[in-house]
């Protein structure tokens, strides 16, 4: 899956004077080792400062963006939560963190996720054209996935008299000289209309993640009745 808008790095650094406090020294020394991709060393430097000032905004987003660098991205969802949920965090931190953790999501493709985190990212700052761009593309991608009809195991899982029923009635279909009256003709099928991401505002974003939602609550309905409704297979027993 592609990754929409990269991940969005401002790594903040801090002007320290001469005998400025260690953790300052520590986050700019792993902004240094960030920068020459010595993702390490950069891991020591943030954590260092974290463990001067644990309830730093500002250490807990460099660190979050270390860790999606080395593709640990559990640990990069923790450090952004914890970069948005501190008390000193500015709305511009906010946003940011939630943004970064939307694009985490997205490399860990997770769509339900990212666009949970971007819904987030807007409520700090409703006008970002990159956070409504990105909601854009995920959605698009979540429509290609599921927009592939059934599984060849889907098919498979469906009742004989169900795929028998369907069979008969493509045979009633199948005579291609007869005309169907005017009032049997098929009802045209919805086209999708143009998605303006510029146009999309804090309320319809709202909209469309409460119907994704939905959608996803629906499914996972149908899963676990489709898990209790299966037979148990036989246990085989080991002569």
């Amino acid at each position: 899956m592609k990754l929409f808008n990269l991940l969005l790095i401002i790594l903040f650094s801090q002007n320290g004077k001469a005998f400025a406090p260690p953790a300052i020294d520590s986050n700019n020394d792993g902004i240094e080792k960030y920068r020459s991709e010595n993702y390490q060393e950069a891991f020591n430097g943030f954590a260092g400062a974290l463990s001067g000032d644990p309830f730093n905004p500002l250490y807990h987003f460099n660190l979050g963006d270390t860790f999606f660098k080395a593709g640990d991205y559990p640990k990069a969802f923790a450090e952004f939560e914890a970069a948005e949920s501190q008390p000193s965090a500015n709305p511009e931190i906010k946003y940011l963190s939630m943004f970064n953790a939307g694009n985490t999501a997205l490399a860990a493709k997770d769509i339900p996720k990212a666009l949970g985190y971007y819904q987030r990212a807007l409520e700090y700052n409703p006008k970002s054209v990159e956070t409504k761009t990105n909601i854009e593309l995920a959605l698009k991608e979540q429509q290609k996935q599921g927009g592939g009809g059934d599984s060849k195991d889907q098919k498979d899982k469906k009742d004989p008299k169900d795929q028998n029923k369907g069979d008969q009635d493509k045979d009633k279909d199948d005579d291609k000289g007869r005309q169907k009256p005017p009032g049997n003709q098929p009802t045209p099928k919805p086209t999708a209309q143009p998605f303006d991401s510029k146009a999309l505002n804090e309320n319809d974003v709202r909209r469309i993640l409460e119907e994704l939602k939905r959608q996803e609550q629906e499914i996972r309905a149908k899963q676990d009745k489709n898990k209790k409704n299966a037979p148990e297979k036989p246990v085989e027993k080991d002569w």
